[in-house]
Protein backbone atom coordinates (compact mmCIF):
# COMPACT_ATOMS: atom_id res chain seq x y z
CA UNK A 1 0.00 0.00 0.00
CA UNK A 2 2.60 2.55 0.97
CA UNK A 3 4.28 1.93 -2.40
CA UNK A 4 1.53 2.64 -3.99
CA UNK A 5 0.96 5.65 -2.44
CA UNK A 6 4.22 6.79 -3.63
CA UNK A 7 3.00 6.12 -7.10
CA UNK A 8 0.44 8.65 -6.41
CA UNK A 9 3.35 11.73 -4.70
CA UNK A 10 5.56 11.00 -7.79
CA UNK A 11 2.63 11.86 -10.47
CA UNK A 12 1.15 14.91 -8.27
CA UNK A 13 4.79 16.15 -8.40
CA UNK A 14 5.32 15.61 -11.70
CA UNK A 15 2.19 17.22 -12.48
CA UNK A 16 2.92 20.30 -10.13
CA UNK A 17 5.88 21.00 -11.67
CA UNK A 18 5.14 20.98 -15.03
CA UNK A 19 8.76 18.22 -16.09
CA UNK A 20 8.26 17.05 -18.93
CA UNK A 21 9.03 13.44 -18.92
CA UNK A 22 9.33 12.28 -22.27
CA UNK A 23 11.46 9.81 -23.98
CA UNK A 24 12.35 8.33 -27.27
CA UNK A 25 10.68 4.82 -26.71
CA UNK A 26 12.60 3.45 -29.77
CA UNK A 27 15.80 4.49 -28.92
CA UNK A 28 17.24 5.72 -25.53
CA UNK A 29 20.25 4.21 -24.39
CA UNK A 30 20.70 5.62 -21.07
CA UNK A 31 17.24 3.76 -20.03
CA UNK A 32 17.52 0.84 -21.80
CA UNK A 33 14.61 1.40 -24.24
CA UNK A 34 15.03 -0.02 -28.30
CA UNK A 35 12.28 -1.21 -30.93
CA UNK A 36 12.24 -4.06 -33.26
CA UNK A 37 11.58 -2.86 -36.90
CA UNK A 38 10.36 -4.68 -40.00
CA UNK A 39 9.38 -3.29 -42.90
CA UNK A 40 7.19 -4.85 -46.22
CA UNK A 41 9.47 -5.04 -49.00
CA UNK A 42 12.90 -5.32 -49.40
CA UNK A 43 15.99 -2.36 -48.80
CA UNK A 44 17.10 -0.70 -51.51
CA UNK A 45 20.66 -1.48 -50.55
CA UNK A 46 21.73 -3.87 -47.85
CA UNK A 47 22.56 -1.22 -45.55
CA UNK A 48 19.00 0.99 -45.70
CA UNK A 49 17.13 -1.76 -43.18
CA UNK A 50 13.90 -1.01 -41.54
CA UNK A 51 16.36 -0.46 -38.23
CA UNK A 52 18.07 2.50 -39.58
CA UNK A 53 14.90 4.56 -39.22
CA UNK A 54 15.08 3.80 -35.31
CA UNK A 55 18.95 4.46 -34.66
CA UNK A 56 18.79 7.73 -33.37
CA UNK A 57 20.61 9.19 -35.95
CA UNK A 58 17.97 12.25 -37.57
CA UNK A 59 20.22 12.83 -40.67
CA UNK A 60 18.18 13.35 -43.49
CA UNK A 61 20.68 12.75 -46.27
CA UNK A 62 20.43 8.67 -47.49
CA UNK A 63 24.18 9.12 -48.49
CA UNK A 64 24.27 9.11 -44.23
CA UNK A 65 23.26 5.14 -44.58
CA UNK A 66 20.64 5.81 -41.55
CA UNK A 67 17.66 5.80 -43.13
CA UNK A 68 15.24 2.89 -44.40
CA UNK A 69 14.62 3.00 -48.26
CA UNK A 70 12.54 0.71 -50.85
CA UNK A 71 13.45 0.96 -53.97
CA UNK A 72 9.89 2.60 -55.54
CA UNK A 73 10.91 2.46 -59.29
CA UNK A 74 12.01 -1.36 -58.85
CA UNK A 75 9.73 -2.83 -56.82
CA UNK A 76 6.44 -0.93 -58.25
CA UNK A 77 4.25 -1.55 -54.55
CA UNK A 78 1.13 0.34 -54.67
CA UNK A 79 0.85 -0.39 -51.16
CA UNK A 80 3.82 -0.89 -49.04
CA UNK A 81 4.75 -0.71 -44.66
CA UNK A 82 7.06 -0.16 -41.65
CA UNK A 83 6.41 -1.09 -37.95
CA UNK A 84 7.88 -0.84 -34.76
CA UNK A 85 7.43 -3.18 -31.43
CA UNK A 86 8.24 -1.58 -28.45
CA UNK A 87 9.66 -3.13 -25.46
CA UNK A 88 6.36 -2.87 -23.79
CA UNK A 89 3.04 -1.15 -23.44
CA UNK A 90 3.51 2.45 -23.53
CA UNK A 91 1.44 5.84 -23.75
CA UNK A 92 3.16 6.96 -26.77
CA UNK A 93 2.08 11.00 -26.93
CA UNK A 94 3.27 11.69 -30.54
CA UNK A 95 6.06 10.48 -33.10
CA UNK A 96 8.66 12.34 -34.98
CA UNK A 97 9.13 11.29 -38.69
CA UNK A 98 11.97 12.22 -40.64
CA UNK A 99 11.64 11.49 -44.33
CA UNK A 100 14.34 11.44 -46.99
CA UNK A 101 14.88 14.69 -47.86
CA UNK A 102 15.07 14.82 -51.39
CA UNK A 103 11.86 12.38 -51.64
CA UNK A 104 10.24 13.32 -49.09
CA UNK A 105 7.18 14.60 -51.43
CA UNK A 106 6.54 10.40 -52.68
CA UNK A 107 5.14 10.02 -48.44
CA UNK A 108 2.31 12.00 -49.44
CA UNK A 109 -1.22 10.16 -48.43
CA UNK A 110 0.57 8.05 -45.64
CA UNK A 111 -1.25 6.69 -42.57
CA UNK A 112 0.11 5.83 -39.00
CA UNK A 113 -1.81 3.41 -36.54
CA UNK A 114 -1.25 1.84 -33.58
CA UNK A 115 -1.38 -1.86 -33.05
CA UNK A 116 -1.28 -4.44 -29.92
CA UNK A 117 -0.39 -8.16 -30.93
CA UNK A 118 3.54 -8.52 -31.94
CA UNK A 119 2.48 -10.86 -34.86
CA UNK A 120 0.54 -8.56 -37.12
CA UNK A 121 -0.31 -8.07 -40.56
CA UNK A 122 -0.50 -4.27 -41.04
CA UNK A 123 -2.30 -4.13 -44.28
CA UNK A 124 -5.25 -6.68 -43.07
CA UNK A 125 -4.91 -6.84 -39.03
CA UNK A 126 -7.01 -4.75 -37.16
CA UNK A 127 -5.58 -1.66 -36.20
CA UNK A 128 -5.94 2.09 -34.78
CA UNK A 129 -5.76 4.97 -37.03
CA UNK A 130 -4.18 7.65 -35.50
CA UNK A 131 -3.07 9.84 -38.79
CA UNK A 132 -3.55 10.13 -42.78
CA UNK A 133 -2.39 12.77 -44.33
CA UNK A 134 -4.69 13.71 -47.14
CA UNK A 135 -3.01 13.62 -50.55
CA UNK A 136 -5.16 16.80 -51.50
CA UNK A 137 -4.07 18.24 -49.14
CA UNK A 138 -0.70 19.26 -50.48
CA UNK A 139 3.11 17.61 -49.55
CA UNK A 140 3.73 16.52 -46.10
CA UNK A 141 6.56 18.11 -44.88
CA UNK A 142 10.07 16.51 -44.60
CA UNK A 143 10.05 16.34 -41.03
CA UNK A 144 6.52 15.17 -39.50
CA UNK A 145 5.32 15.73 -35.68
CA UNK A 146 2.13 13.25 -35.29
CA UNK A 147 -0.10 13.41 -32.09
CA UNK A 148 -0.57 9.35 -30.97
CA UNK A 149 -2.08 9.76 -27.78
CA UNK A 150 -2.73 5.96 -27.24
CA UNK A 151 -1.56 3.13 -25.10
CA UNK A 152 -0.09 0.55 -27.66
CA UNK A 153 3.27 -1.75 -28.16
CA UNK A 154 3.16 -1.39 -32.01
CA UNK A 155 3.10 1.39 -34.50
CA UNK A 156 3.17 1.10 -38.39
CA UNK A 157 3.72 3.42 -40.89
CA UNK A 158 1.20 1.89 -44.37
CA UNK A 159 1.16 4.37 -47.83
CA UNK A 160 -0.75 2.83 -50.59
CA UNK A 161 -1.55 3.93 -54.11
CA UNK A 162 -5.17 2.45 -54.72
CA UNK A 163 -6.70 2.40 -58.03
CA UNK A 164 -8.11 6.38 -59.10
CA UNK A 165 -5.36 7.78 -56.34
CA UNK A 166 -4.92 11.49 -57.46
CA UNK A 167 -2.53 13.99 -55.07
CA UNK A 168 -2.04 17.83 -55.35
CA UNK A 169 1.56 16.98 -54.12
CA UNK A 170 4.05 18.07 -56.80
CA UNK A 171 7.00 15.21 -57.52
CA UNK A 172 4.56 12.84 -55.69
CA UNK A 173 4.06 9.36 -57.41
CA UNK A 174 0.46 8.66 -57.88
CA UNK A 175 1.47 5.15 -59.65
CA UNK A 176 3.89 3.64 -56.78
CA UNK A 177 4.91 4.04 -52.96
CA UNK A 178 8.16 3.07 -51.03
CA UNK A 179 9.93 3.37 -47.63
CA UNK A 180 11.87 6.52 -47.28
CA UNK A 181 12.30 6.91 -43.88
CA UNK A 182 15.84 8.46 -41.72
CA UNK A 183 14.42 7.99 -38.24
CA UNK A 184 10.97 7.76 -36.22
CA UNK A 185 11.31 8.67 -32.78
CA UNK A 186 8.24 7.82 -29.90
CA UNK A 187 7.77 10.06 -27.62
CA UNK A 188 6.20 8.63 -24.82
CA UNK A 189 6.18 8.51 -20.65
CA UNK A 190 8.88 6.61 -19.08
CA UNK A 191 8.20 6.43 -15.54
CA UNK A 192 11.55 5.50 -14.10
CA UNK A 193 13.06 8.41 -16.30
CA UNK A 194 10.60 10.94 -14.77
CA UNK A 195 10.97 9.72 -10.96
CA UNK A 196 15.18 10.48 -11.04
CA UNK A 197 13.90 13.94 -12.61
CA UNK A 198 12.03 14.59 -9.40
Amino acid sequence: MRSHLGTKVVFLQLMISGTICFVNLVHDRDQQLFGTADMGAPAQKNTWTAGNAIDGNTNQDYLSDSCAITDVDRNRNTFTWWKVWLKQRFNVAYIEIYFRSDTFRRSTGFSIYTYTSQIFYPLIDPKHLVYHHDPQSGCPMSVMNVTVNNVTQGLTYINERPHGYTSTCPDDNVLYTGIEICEIRVMGLWVLFCFFLI
